[in-house]
């Protein structure tokens, strides 16, 4: 986790990214890990990558308020930021 947030630090999101799955691979129900692959892969604008680390989280956790909001967040900034009206839609 310390190696993804000294990449973070740097604006190496591919590499943070890389070290925040494997932190997730290691401990599958580390809430901490997946939510850090979906804030990454959301600063990369990987939207599918994030839902579904947010998701993870959501369906192991249903009573967690903080991912829920952070789920409903991240559709907010991809619909806002989506530009056909046929992906607004979707």
């Amino acid at each position: 986790m310390r190696l993804g947030d000294l990449a973070v630090d740097r604006q190496e999101l591919q590499k943070a990214r890389e070290a925040y799955e494997v932190a997730a691979r290691l401990e599958p129900d580390s809430v901490n890990a997946h939510g850090k692959v979906a804030a990454v892969s959301q600063l990369e604008g990987d939207w599918a990558a994030a839902d579904r680390e947010l998701r993870v989280i959501t369906e192991k956790d249903p009573e967690n308020l903080e991912f829920k909001l952070r789920l409903g967040l991240l559709h907010t900034e991809k619909y806002t930021r989506v530009k056909q009206p046929e992906a607004r839609k979707a």
